[in-house]
């Protein structure tokens, strides 16, 4: 995780297809939320930090 920013997600990841390379990634919380009928604005608020912890590289 590189970047937080009130539902928007700036990472690191490794897709399974290309192993090798480290790929810069974007991930907007908010339409996903919407989508399943949260309020984002409501679920997102009490989040002060995120972080990454015991991560597995799976193929």
């Amino acid at each position: 995780m590189k970047e937080w920013d009130n539902g928007y997600l700036v990472v690191d990841a490794v897709y399974s297809q290309n192993k090798d390379k480290l790929v810069e990634d974007y991930i907007d919380l908010v339409p996903i939320l919407e989508d399943l009928y949260i309020d984002p604005k409501i679920f997102l608020q009490p989040i002060t930090s995120v972080e990454v912890d015991n991560v597995r590289a799976t193929a």
